[in-house]
């Protein structure tokens, strides 16, 4: 099975999960903006908002032209416009809604719940977690794709490290090498405190440097902006070097340490 089709049956496997665990806690809507929940409910990404009815199929509201695969959307200017469009298309307005009340903004929290006159709001980040942590067999099959590539980059590494190199230069040619194999080159976290680029190399008593980021690892870097990582020091005989390059050559991600 293509990879199309096996996305698009596994979204109907998400939105029916996701459905029955409104119905039983007797939720009306789910009403999703932040990039990855999107993402886990449609298989693409996009400006606006998803909604789900607890019975029934979903409405993508798009705030920009987009030229993704699916039915149902509706373009808005503003979140104020979602009600009356959602009765033009013959929803019923919902009063209880799962929102993301963690991740977004509490200005356009406020302007959702008014404008949909909503009575009570739960926390749609926490179930998201919940329904994404069990992953189905296409999801599996997708981490597995990328934990074979990530792997393959890795056993490439040693042909690339040249004497006399800074930590920095190696991780370019790291980095270098990942686009090459397939690499999305982006590495996206949950947490707000959780900036780097496509992930780390320490070399020496680097390591033992502590970052004010919400990573196991540390360094201090080469700038006061972004104080984790390599440093740009040179690499010397004996130094132990860790990479720790994220696994992004599929959506499902890989992580990995040497």
């Amino acid at each position: 099975m293509d990879y199309k089709t096996a996305l698009s049956k596994d979204i109907q496997n998400r939105q029916k999960r996701l459905q029955q665990e409104m119905q039983s806690t007797g939720t009306d809507a789910c009403l999703l903006t932040t990039l990855p929940n999107v993402f886990y409910m449609t298989g693409t990404v996009y400006n606006g908002y998803y909604y789900l009815p607890a019975e029934g199929t979903p409405v993508h509201f798009l705030k920009r032209k987009s030229e993704i695969e699916t039915n149902n959307i509706i373009y808005i200017r503003k979140p104020e416009l979602i009600p009356d469009e959602l009765q033009k298309a013959g929803y019923k307005l919902p009063s209880t809604l799962l929102l993301e009340v963690d991740a977004v903004s509490f200005t356009e929290c406020n302007r959702l719940i008014n404008s949909l006159q909503i009575k009570d709001v739960t926390n749609a980040s926490t179930l998201l977690r919940k329904l994404r942590s069990v992953k189905s067999e296409f999801e599996i099959s997708q981490v597995r794709e990328c934990a074979r590539q990530h792997e393959k980059v890795y056993k490439l590494i040693p042909e690339i490290y040249r004497p006399g190199m800074t930590d920095v230069e190696l991780q370019i040619e790291i980095e270098r090498l990942m686009r090459l194999h397939g690499s999305m080159g982006l590495f996206r976290s949950y947490g707000s405190n959780m900036d780097i680029y496509m992930g780390s190399l320490l070399v020496g008593e680097n390591a033992e440097n502590p970052s004010p980021f919400d990573f196991a690892l540390g360094g201090k870097g080469q700038t006061a902006v972004l104080p984790i990582g390599a440093s740009g020091e040179k690499i010397i005989k004996g130094n132990t070097i860790m990479v720790d390059m994220a696994g992004n050559y599929r959506p499902w991600m890989t992580d990995m340490t040497s």
